[in-house]
């Protein structure tokens, strides 16, 4: 009776999440430029992450325990979090199913010859 829970979250506004370091001590001296642009990027989309983690961490406890806005819901495997996440698992289920479609022929071809179709 073991329930796994890959939990995906998106951007969500924590605590210390844009002021915590991202880089090891070991900088490469001529990405220094770039890396200080990049970071100060990052800081500003992430101070304005539209997830509010009070709600994650409740929901997350509703999953866990079958309770709440969770109660009567099969628990899933993957518990996809926030807006940004949904978006970015459907532009990457897009692709796939693109490129299995485009592989299809070479992908599924591989099997010997005296083997029965499914």
């Amino acid at each position: 009776n073991v329930s796994v829970i890959i939990a995906v979250p998106g951007g969500f506004r924590t605590e210390n999440i844009h002021t915590a370091p991202v880089t090891s001590a070991n900088h490469i001296p001529e990405y220094a430029a770039l890396r200080e642009e990049e970071y100060e990027k990052f800081k500003v989309r992430w101070a304005a992450a539209p997830g509010d983690p009070d709600k994650i961490m409740a929901l997350l406890v509703d999953v866990v325990t079958g309770e709440g806005r969770a109660a009567n819901r099969k628990v899933p495997l993957y518990l996809l979090l926030g807006k940004p996440t949904y978006a970015a698992a459907n532009t990457f289920h897009e692709r796939l199913r693109e490129e299995m479609e485009e592989w299809r022929d070479l992908g599924e071809d591989l099997d010997y010859g005296d083997v029965p179709e499914a």
